[in-house]
Formats: structure tokens, C-alpha cells, sequence
């Protein structure tokens, strides 16, 4: 099965935030995501985020990259810098982030 990776609208605005080495270096991971969102890697160890049922993260240098998979897609959710993406006010926001139906403005990632 092939899953498509697309982005909900913070994630498209955090995404060009973050340095053009971390953003080229997600790019060259979506093929495996795109392949099977669950399955780890040596260079990509996915993790269920066992707080919030659903949504699973991964490292990209600093960051952690949270997703959540819809069906045959995989919505990439938020981009935050480690520590904080653990806190108590972080999992309300991957709960407000992840628990709505996603808009249709939401973003495909460039290529």
C-alpha cells in the first residue's frame, strides 16, 4: 500500500521555518513514509507517542516531526524543537492539532 504525505496548515508554516538542511533532509524521507509510515529505519525511528493514541513522531536533527495516519494518508502535524515537544501544554496542542478533520487548505509537500 502507498500512502500519500500531506501537510496540515501549521505544519506547512512550521515547515519553512525550520533550516533548508533539515527540510532537504525530510524530503529525502518522505519516500520511505510514503512506503510505510510505521516501519523504522536506522536513519528514521518512527515512535508511537504513547500520551496521545494515534500519532507518531520521528527526529529530524533538533526537531520531532509528529504525524498522524489518515487512511492512505499521512498528515504531518507539527515540527518542534526537542525538549519541549513533551511538555503537558505540547500534548494538548498535538490533541487540538490532530483531533480535527483536516481543512481543505492543507498542503502536499514540495518537491
Amino acid at each position: 500500500m502507498s500512502y500519500a504525505v500531506r501537510f496540515l496548515e501549521p505544519a506547512a508554516k512550521e515547515f519553512h521555518r525550520i533550516p533548508r538542511r533539515l527540510r532537504q533532509q525530510f524530503k529525502e524521507l518522505v519516500p520511505y513514509l510514503e512506503a510505510n509510515p510505521y516501519r523504522s529505519y536506522p536513519f528514521l525511528p518512527v515512535k508511537d507517542v504513547g500520551r496521545v493514541p494515534g500519532i507518531w513522531r520521528f527526529p529530524l536533527g533538533p526537531y520531532r516531526v509528529f504525524f498522524k495516519v489518515d487512511g492512505s494518508t499521512v498528515w504531518i502535524g507539527k515540527f518542534w524543537l526537542r525538549p519541549p515537544a513533551y511538555g503537558k501544554t505540547h500534548i494538548r496542542e498535538l490533541r487540538r492539532t490532530f483531533g480535527r478533520t483536516p481543512a481543505t487548505g492543507d498542503r502536499e509537500p514540495r518537491r
